[in-house]
């Protein structure tokens, strides 16, 4: 797998322009392609980190099956977030950051009232904290966002910012946790 610079830069470059597809089951197995190409290079590459880490934020995706029985629903997110586990301690910064551009995301109205679009930024947070949630240790900083996170409306995502804060920082924990 060639991992150099001009590679990791003709990824980026089609990626880039799979926002001009028409098509949007096209244009999200596209984007996996080449999503799942940068993780392959990411530990390698800071552009490619990067670029799979801004992927936690895109909605993008398709369901391949063709009956019933067969239906999984593929998105870019989640592939991103499966690019970027091995990588460990190295992604924090970069999932952090996309974690706190997820909170800029959306509007809190919409955000209550359930919608499950990338423009709420849920998509983000739901993979941004399971990945953080896997790391052996977290920055300083990191716990702090976790803590303005805490109050999500999404119940899954409250009880895995919970969770992660429980395993990193119990003192912090408290601050979320509601009093047994």
């Amino acid at each position: 797998m060639d991992h150099s610079d001009d590679h990791v830069a003709t990824l980026l470059a089609k990626l880039a322009a799979t926002a001009t597809e028409p098509d949007t089951t096209v244009r999200a197995i596209h984007k996996i392609d080449l999503i799942d190409q940068l993780g392959k290079a990411a530990p390698h590459s800071d552009a490619a980190l990067a670029a799979v880490a801004d992927a936690l934020s895109d909605d993008d995706g398709f369901d391949p099956g063709t009956t019933g029985w067969d239906r999984w629903y593929h998105s870019v997110a989640e592939h991103a977030y499966h690019a970027l586990v091995p990588i460990g301690p190295r992604s924090e910064p970069h999932v952090a950051a996309q974690l706190e551009r997820s909170l800029l995301r959306g509007d809190d109205d919409r955000r209550r009232a359930g919608a499950i679009t990338d423009a709420t930024g849920v998509t983000c947070r739901r993979y941004a904290t399971r990945l953080l949630a896997q790391l052996p240790a977290l920055a300083p900083a990191t716990i702090d966002l976790l803590v303005r996170c805490a109050s999500d409306p999404w119940f899954d995502i409250r009880g895995a910012i919970a969770a992660t804060l429980r395993k990193h920082a119990p003192e912090a924990a408290r601050l979320v946790d509601p009093p047994t």
